[in-house]
């Protein structure tokens, strides 16, 4: 479900309103961008990674969260939630 957060993130950054713009300068189909805001598809690593970009998201925090809303298991779950505050907490000891 991650990747539904993205793309109102992406949207907000190019102050756009619908999917069709978005779908757009990605190469999708103004479907699949829909699909994947109803959570049924979640974006790949790549296209996450150049989403985080144009938003100006940290690209790493990004890559954990989708994992994290990928994985299957609440174990699996709960090891990448312990990595994502590691590392929120690494950054704001560096600033």
């Amino acid at each position: 479900m991650y990747s539904k957060t993205l793309i109102e993130a992406y949207m907000k950054a190019k102050k756009y309103t619908q999917y069709k713009q978005m779908a757009a300068d990605l190469g999708f189909t103004t479907a699949y961008v829909a699909s994947v805001n109803r959570g049924h598809k979640e974006f790949t690593e790549e296209t996450a990674t150049y989403i985080a970009q144009q938003a100006g998201l940290d690209t790493s925090e990004v890559l954990l969260e989708l994992a994290k809303s990928r994985a299957k298991s609440d174990t699996t779950r709960a090891i990448w939630e312990q990595l994502l505050r590691e590392y929120r907490k690494a950054l704001r000891l560096c600033h």
